[in-house]
């Protein structure tokens, strides 16, 4: 049993480990990062065939009025001018024109604009400039993500929330299976972080300035969230651990109940754009509330069993709604969501 609680404990820093990384590359790919030039080329016009140069893969040149851009695409190399009429740089501005060659070869393109990417411009192409279908998917495989956008960096992030998820409700389950204490505790951490982590979201338009929102990649804004799921856990385990068994099992039911309401809103907010589009929110804060209830009653119930059972859940659930918002959070930050 020794080697299973350090074996999750090495779980714990291998989800970690994943998500700094996912959020790492999430960063590294952003429009957010460049200074100037072009969001992204793309190459083709639906449905036929397309290509996605991400703007990381360009090295621009900057001036007042005109950006050039340059990738080796394939050996050759691909030029792009961007020619602003004013040296102000807005979204969806007008009068901007492009002009590109690729190895050697003049291509028409134009320069449009996306919400996510903001100020920066897309180059398009209407076609995509005589790459073989080999030499396409070799691109491809170099910028995967980038092919899929918005949707593949979702999907990504997802698995990762999914997995952390799963793993973290099996972690609670193995650590908290003989006293009521620990028990205890992880109910409490749970609710508290849920709350916690809540009440940031709701205040996060009034602390945008200065959690760099809207002005950049918001790394403050995920060492707050860091810090502040930190801290709930840590003040949630301190709760339970100063008090008696008697006053624990009075804490796990309460704390069941709490943090099993608050989950399950999380997730309806999440699934109601998905599955529940035609339940009001009204009925959707009356049966979290409800089984909220039920919860805790169980627990005082059986406090042992079906508290570890439920803060298990409730955790999995936690660990799958945070990573989910944050990584949310973030992709709309830098510009890789809209």
């Amino acid at each position: 049993m020794r080697i299973i609680r350090y074996g999750s404990w090495l779980v714990v820093g291998v989800l970690l480990a994943v998500v700094i990384s996912v959020t790492v590359k999430l960063v590294a790919a952003s429009p957010a990062v460049l200074e100037g030039g072009i969001a992204y080329a793309q190459l083709g016009v639906p449905p036929a065939e397309t290509l996605t140069l991400p703007g990381r893969a360009f090295t621009c040149v900057l001036s007042d009025k005109l950006d050039q851009c340059t990738a080796t695409v394939e050996g050759q190399p691909l030029n792009i001018s961007m020619q602003y009429p004013t040296s102000e740089r807005v979204s969806f501005a007008s009068g901007v024109t492009c002009q590109a060659t690729y190895g050697g070869n003049p291509f028409e393109c134009g320069a449009s604009y996306d919400y996510g990417p903001g100020a920066l411009p897309i180059a398009g192409f209407s076609s995509t400039l005589g790459l073989s279908a080999t030499q396409m998917a070799a691109i491809r495989r170099t910028y995967p993500f980038d092919q899929v956008g918005e949707s593949g960096w979702f999907g990504l992030t997802q698995k990762v929330a999914i997995a952390s998820a799963i793993l973290s409700c099996l972690v609670a389950w193995f650590n908290s299976q003989r006293r009521i204490n620990e028990v205890t505790g992880l109910n409490a951490g749970v609710a508290t972080t849920s709350l916690s982590y809540g009440i940031f979201l709701v205040l996060l338009p009034s602390f945008s300035g200065w959690l760099g929102w809207f002005d950049g990649p918001p790394l403050p804004t995920v060492l707050t969230i860091g810090a502040g799921a930190g801290a709930a856990v840590l003040l949630g385990k301190l709760t339970a651990w100063k008090t008696y068994e008697r006053a624990n099992r009075t804490i796990a039911s309460l704390a069941s109940g709490v943090g099993t309401s608050l989950m399950l809103l999380g997730l309806s907010v999440m699934l109601r754009f998905w599955l529940l589009t035609s339940i009001t929110p009204l009925i959707l804060m009356v049966l979290a509330l409800g089984i909220g209830v039920i919860g805790a009653t169980l627990v005082w119930w059986q406090p042992l069993l079906i508290g570890r059972a439920v803060a298990s859940v409730n955790l999995g659930l936690l660990v799958y709604c945070s990573i989910s918002y944050s990584f949310l959070l973030l992709m709309l930050g830098v510009g890789l969501a809209d």
